[in-house]
């Protein structure tokens, strides 16, 4: 149970590892792109007003005296004052605005901010307004908070206008009521009565025209505006950091979701074009792959391609770096496993490999090399032979690079080839990918099977496809594709437990030298 946790959580870590770097650089490009914008934007201040809007009036009925109130509003119904386009107009106006127009109008109330905070016997407003400096920010935040105030002390005036109308009418009332009782003969007392009556609707009728001359209201301003110190918008830094964070984490998922659909259209682009997908391997992280898995290829391949002997195998890859050595050289092994006697031809004059990977020596086997058979393949020479169980694989070498030996293929390949046909039952070639340069061209018309090695990380169907379509025009007879690079739990169950069986790569033993002269049957491996 163990064991299928760690190999769980490996994956979990291979899954999130995928693709996260080049998530990070694309997080930290686009990072870098909106702090140069936002640093190069105008900026914008901000400045706040605070406003304290009491519940009710102060009430005199202590004192006898009616006050005059205005009737109590819901706070959010100052948001609606301040946010009227008449009172946005004077606030416009008297910040030296002219033309204003609807649109301008709204763009002004667009900068206004407002944060309402009922209480039961008090409320707060803060007005927040931004400019494009910080006078411009202050002087619009207190001209809001003055208007706001305005707004209360003209409703409350409107309040008293009425109270003092309704007062003078109860005034008359009270005259003429006086009047009567006076020539009715009526008591002292009924007309001190009235007479009482009239002077305190009177003293109330001067309490509120004083209000309508000089009306309090309920809204108060607490705090002023401040000139703000620093800009409020653009802040690079911050739009930078919240920047890198959402574009790496789109940018990891997007990654992954073009690898998941290159994954599938690799498969379904080759078996479009009639190739089979002869087998699939995990990361190559060593020049060996798997014995099971290889064995799996070799059997897949050779249903494929049919009875035709000697096999001539070119390997190759649309791009560098797709595994189509360890390929090579692996399936080379299984063939001498299987009892055939084979022949690995290093035809990557670019960048060899065969050599690093058996660690042979140019000083020791130069004279071994595809060099010497290119320059003189109808001379007798020998080849290295290298163990593998108790059978030889035998091998040609290529050591350092010489893309100046290109033009040799196309003209000497074909006598070096005819010689090793009559003492090999495979030949396989290692050689450069296709869409590099035209190496791989150049012995295609003469191999009997040729197999592209693809990595699902670094190769799409577009340079799948462009690959098989260069290697059509030069005759070449596709027997099928190899995925590198895939996903473990997209892999045959005997692959899985053959990587889990060949987690360290064996060995390599020490090369031998074979002195067998071309024309004769070479050791084919029995001792």
């Amino acid at each position: 149970m163990e064991k299928n946790f760690n190999i769980a959580f490996i994956d979990i870590l291979r899954f999130i590892w995928r693709g996260l770097l080049n998530a990070l650089i694309a997080g930290a490009a686009i990072a870098l792109l909106v702090y140069v914008i936002s640093s190069a934007l105008p900026p914008t201040y901000e400045a706040r007003s605070s406003i304290l809007v009491a519940s009710n009036s102060p009430n005199l009925s202590a004192f006898d005296v009616l006050s005059p109130q205005a009737a109590s509003i819901d706070v959010s119904a100052y948001r609606t004052a301040v946010l009227s386009a008449s009172n946005i107009e004077r606030v416009m106006q008297a910040l030296g605005k002219t033309n204003i127009t609807t649109k301008s109008i709204e763009r002004f109330r667009k900068s206004i901010n407002i944060h309402l905070e009922a209480g039961e016997n008090s409320s707060n407003i803060d007005l927040i307004a931004s400019g494009k400096s910080p006078q411009e920010a202050q002087a619009k935040a207190n001209l809001l908070a003055q208007s706001l105030v305005i707004y209360d002390k003209e409703r409350f005036a409107e309040s008293s206008r009425n109270l003092a109308t309704s007062l003078e009418h109860q005034i008359a009332l009270l005259d003429s009521q006086i009047e009567a009782l006076r020539s009715q003969g009526a008591s002292l007392s009924q007309i001190q009565n009235r007479i009482d009556n009239r002077n305190r609707q009177q003293d109330q009728l001067s309490l509120a025209r004083a209000q309508v001359s000089s009306p309090t209201g309920l809204v108060t301003i607490m705090e002023s505006a401040l000139l703000p110190y620093k800009p409020s918008a653009p802040k690079p830094l911050l739009n930078a950091i919240i920047s890198f964070i959402l574009a790496s984490i789109i940018s990891y998922g997007l990654l992954h979701l073009y690898e998941s659909i290159s994954s599938n259209s690799l498969n379904k682009e080759a078996e479009d074009l009639g190739l089979p997908v002869l087998a699939s391997f995990p990361k190559i992280t060593s020049r060996k792959l798997p014995k099971e898995a290889t064995n799996y290829l070799r059997t897949n391949l050779l249903h494929a391609s049919g009875e035709q002997k000697p096999k001539v195998i070119l390997v190759t890859s649309p791009k560098d770096h797709e595994g189509k050595t360890s390929v090579a050289l692996s399936l080379a092994e299984s063939f001498v496993r299987n009892n055939n006697n084979t022949l690995l031809v290093d035809a990557n004059l670019r960048n060899p490999s065969i050599a690093k990977a058996y660690k042979l020596m140019a000083s020791r086997l130069g004279h071994t090399s595809i060099e010497t058979w290119l320059g003189n393949p109808r001379e007798a020479k020998g080849v290295v032979r290298m163990p593998v169980n108790d059978k030889s694989l035998f091998i040609i070498p290529s050591f350092g690079s010489k893309p100046e030996l290109a033009e040799q293929l196309g003209s000497n390949l074909k006598d070096a080839l005819e010689s090793w046909k009559n003492q090999y039952d495979i030949i396989i070639f290692d050689s450069p990918a296709v869409l590099k340069v035209a190496d791989s061209l150049a012995i295609a018309p003469y191999s009997t099977d040729t197999i592209l090695v693809v990595d699902k990380q670094k190769s799409g169907p577009r340079q799948l496809k462009s690959a098989i379509s260069v290697l059509q025009r030069a005759n070449a007879k596709l027997s099928g594709v190899i995925l590198t690079n895939t996903k473990t739990q997209d892999l045959d169950m005997a692959y899985a437990v053959d990587l889990e069986n060949n987690a360290k790569p064996t060995g390599l033993k020490m090369p031998k030298f074979n002195n067998t002269k071309t024309g004769t049957k070479p050791n084919r491996g029995k001792k």
